[in-house]
């Protein structure tokens, strides 16, 4: 069994929670984070 990190289950839950609140799947769900135009990898 894998097992996921604290930061990773506070995300779910937070992920869950909204989808819960809004009603719909959490695929449905927008994010509103900005990104930078160009990504250095």
């Amino acid at each position: 069994m894998k097992q996921e990190g604290q930061d990773y289950q506070v995300l779910e839950e937070a992920v869950l929670d909204a989808a819960r609140k809004y009603n719909c799947h959490i695929t449905e769900l927008k994010s509103f984070a900005e990104y930078p135009e160009v990504i250095e990898w």
